[in-house]
């Protein structure tokens, strides 16, 4: 009886020390992911928004900044990688995170905007966002990060009118996504100037990058369409897997962004290396 007891003790010894190690861990992984977002500031311009994987904020990393509307989505669809990567796990049919429009995290329609995320699909069987702020019923599109399946790889587009039809696409040339892959994909809009795409897997030492410098518009639509992750604003067009973190920036100079996007890349690929 005493040796069963002690061996008890011993598990339960194990099973705290491992569940403490776990804290540490996430709580490391938390100070990182939060030190990634600052490091936004090498490339310059403004923090507009973010989605860090667990505490769904707007508008920053102020604690009192005010967080997503979950629709269909509870505490189950949150998680982490093997290595502290937060995600969120979306059905591809109705799950999705969104913002009504504010004029205080929103970009004017005419500043240079970087977006940026990790993706991870289930299936590519159909066209799907990762980030948008691109309501098609009331001729809302502005920008949308997407998976786009008519050309089976990922575009970024920016409207200016809002107008279907009217959004200037950069496709990516990566050579078509795999499912259950992470991947870094962003976009970057400089008025009149270039509309960039960047692709890149976990396991890639590089971004492979597509630019668009003809018939770039000189904005993107200002409109009140709603910002969404894992689905555009009508909603539809939903995202079927997991969505890591996500990022926004205004007013970022095209001056060493290829540059800026690589190292938001590599600082942040290693918590999706699974």
């Amino acid at each position: 009886m005493p040796d069963t007891l002690t061996e008890l003790y011993q598990r339960i010894a194990s099973l705290e020390q491992r569940v403490s190690a776990q804290e540490r861990a996430a709580k490391a992984s938390g100070w990182q992911l939060e030190s990634i977002f600052n490091a936004h500031r090498f490339g310059g311009g403004s923090l507009m928004w973010h989605f860090n994987g667990h505490t769904r904020q707007v508008g920053g990393s102020s604690d009192a900044a005010p967080r997503w509307t979950q629709n269909g989505i509870n505490f189950s669809n949150y998680a982490c990688t093997t290595y502290g990567g937060p995600y969120i796990t979306l059905d591809g049919a109705a799950e999705y995170l969104s913002r009504t429009d504010d004029p205080t995290w929103t970009e004017s329609g005419s500043e240079e905007l970087l977006v940026w995320g990790w993706c991870y699909a289930t299936t590519y069987a159909g066209t799907a966002t990762i980030a948008a702020k691109f309501d098609t019923t009331a001729d809302w599109r502005s920008w949308r990060l997407w998976y786009q399946l008519g050309i089976a790889d990922f575009t970024f587009s920016v409207s200016a009118t809002g107008l279907a039809g009217s959004a200037v696409d950069a496709d990516s040339t990566y050579g078509g996504p795999v499912i259950d892959t992470w991947y870094f994909v962003a976009g970057y809009f400089e008025p009149s100037t270039t509309l960039n795409v960047y692709v890149g897997a976990n396991t890639d030492a590089s971004l492979v990058v597509d630019k668009v410098v003809a018939a770039v518009p000189a904005l993107a639509h200002d409109n009140d369409s709603d910002l969404t992750i894992g689905a555009q604003g009508n909603p539809s067009i939903y995202w079927p897997g997991r969505i890591g973190i996500v990022g926004a920036r205004v007013n970022v100079p095209s001056v060493a962004i290829d540059d800026h996007v690589n190292m938001l890349f590599q600082m942040t690929k290693e918590r999706y290396e699974e």
